[in-house]
This record gives C-alpha cells, structure tokens and sequence, in this order.
C-alpha cells in the first residue's frame, strides 16, 4: 500500500511540473507575438527613382532583361510624414527648386498608379549639387 501511495505521489507531481512548463512556452510565445504585433515590417519592393516635389510624381527606371528598359512614373503618397522635411532639407541646404528632381529609394505598395510609402530608404540632392568648382592657383 505504501508502494502504491509514493507511486500516485510521484504521479501527481510528474502532471503538475510538466502542466507548468506548458503554462511557460505559452507566456513566451505570446510575448514574441506582441512584439511582432507593435513593430510591423513594412511591405513592398525597394524602389530608386526620380522625385518631382512640384508634381508629386516619382519616375523610376524598371530593368528588364531582354527588352529595353522601362520608366514608370507614379504618384507619391506618403505614410511616413518625412517626405516634406526632406524637400524642404534638400531645397535649403543646395537650392533645389521645386521643379527639379530629388533622388528617392522608397518602400511601399502600388495601388492604380499610386505609390504608398511605407518607408523612405535614402534620399540624395542631383549629383550636379554636390560638385564644386576648384580654384587652384
């Protein structure tokens, strides 16, 4: 009787510690899922192109294999809310007017001919900004 009575004890112990360690695989993936659930990844290919601020228009190159390469143009939506601070960056810091183009990569969908930025990768002022003429005597 003894026997049978350390038995079911040893039972009843196994069942609990293995309920517990149930319970703790349970909390741990439900604190990975809350994570993944705050920061989401943003979706879409990376796109590099040509932004016109007066237009709204974002013209990129497609790069095809076999047949020539394509310019596509769409609208600009931006989700991100950095875009203006961008134009208005590029334009003080090396006279950028508003008809000229901006260099973007952008992340985002395209939905009917309209780019929804989820994410601005790098921008960069026209290369013709940047250089600056040398005076050597």
């Amino acid at each position: 009787m003894k026997k049978l009575s350390i038995f079911l004890i040893l039972l009843l112990l196994m069942s609990c510690s293995s309920a517990n360690k149930k319970n703790s695989k349970k909390t741990q993936t439900s604190k990975t899922t809350t994570a993944a659930t705050e920061a989401p990844k943003p979706v879409g290919q990376i796109r590099e192109g040509q932004y016109y601020p007066a237009t709204g228009v974002f013209v990129y190159k497609k790069d095809r294999l076999i047949l020539k390469d394509k310019e596509i143009s769409y609208n600009l939506v931006d989700n991100t809310g950095l875009l203006e601070n961008i134009v208005q960056k590029v334009t003080d810091k090396f006279d950028v007017q508003s008809y000229e183009y901006i260099n973007l990569e952008v992340q985002g969908e395209i939905k009917e001919g309209t780019i929804y930025v989820n994410r601005i990768v790098n921008y960069r002022a026209p290369e013709d900004r940047y250089h600056t003429e040398v005076i050597i005597d």
